[in-house]
Formats: structure tokens, C-alpha cells, sequence
């Protein structure tokens, strides 16, 4: 089954293995993290963001995602500093209170990728899905369908 927002809480997983691993900081500004990531409507946004605000809902940004069925391994990075940045805004200064938003995680999982130099995917299917043996969830929509037997919806 596709999993919807749980995915989160995997990025969540992924980002503090690598704040444990001493390769993150929960206070790190997503702009170190992610040089290349500048908000056309405010160029210093990402200076203002942390790990911790991009984990835990406070970011105060926009619930602006463009969505892909199965995009590939790329597009992440590709999508976050192309047309996420030229589209997304803050509502409020970062911190300043809890908002839903799901380019949160997006942003999480590009710096997850930034810090261990792999695909979210990759991450996730090494990192948390084969330490807990679970052996059919997969991170790529191809690799489902190519498993067989899996539920969509």
C-alpha cells in the first residue's frame, strides 16, 4: 500500500540517524545544508529554517508540492531548487508556530540526501527498511510494481 504521510515520519527517521551520525545538526539552517535552495520570494528563507523547524512542522511554509507518480532518483533535488523554490513562500518567520505542510519533508529528505551523498530512496531502503527486515516496502513506485502483488490507492 502506498503509505501517504507516514513517509514522513521515515524522513523524520532518516534525518536523525544523520544528526546522530554527527553529519546533521538539528540547528543547522537548511541554507548550509543546501546551498543551491534559494526562495525566489525570499532569498533568505532558507538561512532561516533548520532541521529542527522542517521536521517538527514549523516552517511556517506553504503547503506547495508538486506531485510526480514515480519520479526518479534526480528529481527531488531537481524539483526543491527549480519550481518548489520558485514558488513557495512563508506565511510567518520559521518557528514562530506549527503549520502543516508537507514541502517540510520534501525539504527533509533532500537534506538527508545532502548529507549522506545518496538517494532518499537508497536511504531509506538501507538505512531503515532493511535493519527493521522489511522486505517488501520499497521507496521507488517501479520496485513495488515490479515485486508484484501491492496495493495502490
Amino acid at each position: 500500500f502506498q503509505i501517504g504521510s507516514d513517509t514522513k515520519k521515515l524522513t523524520a527517521m532518516a534525518l536523525l540517524q544523520q544528526v546522530d551520525a554527527g553529519k546533521l545538526s538539528l540547528e543547522d539552517p537548511l541554507s548550509t545544508v543546501v546551498p543551491e535552495l534559494q526562495f525566489a520570494r525570499d532569498p533568505e528563507l532558507a538561512s532561516q529554517i533548520t532541521m529542527h523547524h522542517l521536521i517538527s512542522h514549523q516552517t511556517a511554509l506553504f503547503d506547495y508540492t508538486p506531485w510526480s507518480d514515480d519520479p526518479d532518483d534526480s528529481e527531488l533535488s531537481a524539483v526543491a531548487t527549480g519550481r518548489f523554490a520558485e514558488n513557495e513562500h512563508a506565511y510567518a518567520p520559521p518557528g514562530s508556530y506549527w503549520n502543516y505542510s508537507n514541502p517540510n519533508f520534501a525539504l527533509a529528505g533532500l537534506a538527508v540526501e545532502k548529507a549522506t551523498g545518496r538517494s532518499y530512496a537508497d536511504v531509506l531502503e538501507q538505512d531503515i527498511f532493511a535493519p527493521l527486515k522489511l522486505e517488501r516496502s520499497y521507496a521507488r513506485l517501479s520496485e513495488a510494481e515490479a515485486a508484484g502483488n501491492y496495493a495502490t490507492g
